[in-house]
């Protein structure tokens, strides 16, 4: 009995110790990562839309979306995820298919795609950037996004 005792003891330490490096590591990374983040959020890196039918049709990992502001021909999103230990990559994507809207505004149907291998479960928030210039069309000054999750903008160039 008192070996058992023993064992058990040896257990619990070697149990508490590994949790306590588990996270303790967590956190190295999360420290490791949030200069990168920052660095890359005063930097502003804007991604580029893609269109393209199988792009638009890809699956995405869960995300929430939480909302987004266009200043000039640039689209910030903000959207929470689960992860925190490693980068992920977000992209916007649009149809090829374009529809006519009211007054013959050019009308793209968009979503936002998350590529997250990241196995943490912390809730995190990432705002990502996407330069529109490629949804612009030539004899409009508008055009319409449907953003799905997000909502609908009339995008004015």
């Amino acid at each position: 009995m008192k070996a058992l005792n023993h064992f058990f003891g040896l257990f619990l330490i070697t149990v508490l110790i590994a949790m306590t490096s588990c996270a303790k590591q967590d956190l190295e990374i999360n420290e490791h990562l949030a200069p990168t983040k920052k660095v890359a959020s005063t930097t502003l890196d804007i991604l580029p839309v893609i269109i393209g039918d199988i792009a638009y049709n890809s699956i995405s990992d869960l995300f929430t979306a939480v909302d987004f502001t266009i200043e000039d021909e640039i689209i910030m999103m903000n959207a929470n995820y689960p992860g925190g230990c490693i980068a992920v990559q977000f992209r916007l994507v649009a149809d090829s298919k374009i529809e006519n809207g009211a007054g013959n505004i050019p009308v793209y149907n968009c979503k936002l795609i998350l590529d997250n291998n990241d196995k943490c479960t912390y809730i995190t928030k990432e705002t990502v950037s996407f330069d529109l210039s490629p949804l612009e069309h030539s004899g409009h000054s508008q055009v319409i996004l449907k953003i799905a999750d997000f909502g609908e903008v009339l995008y004015s160039y």
